[in-house]
């Protein structure tokens, strides 16, 4: 899971800078079904709530949610 979400949170906010809403729709959702198979629900639920943001194209949410998920992971981390 570490690999997965170090990659995604790297990827996902060069995603959300060049606006590449499609690109970020999909990768979100990928986090999703992981988490939530490796009983990271709380980060699933977020993801989840990401993928509705940038199918929506809202990068104001999509920051928001973005951080939320590096802090929870963070914290799980520590």
């Amino acid at each position: 899971m570490a690999d997965i979400l170090s990659n995604f949170v790297n990827e996902a906010w060069l995603m959300i800078e060049d606006e590449d809403f499609h690109a970020l729709q999909h990768s979100a959702s990928h986090l999703c079904s992981c988490a939530r198979a490796l009983g990271h629900a709380f980060i699933s639920d977020v993801a989840g709530m990401l993928v509705v943001s940038a199918s929506e194209e809202e990068s104001e949410r999509c920051h928001l949610f973005l951080a939320v998920i590096q802090r929870e992971w963070n914290t799980v981390m520590d």
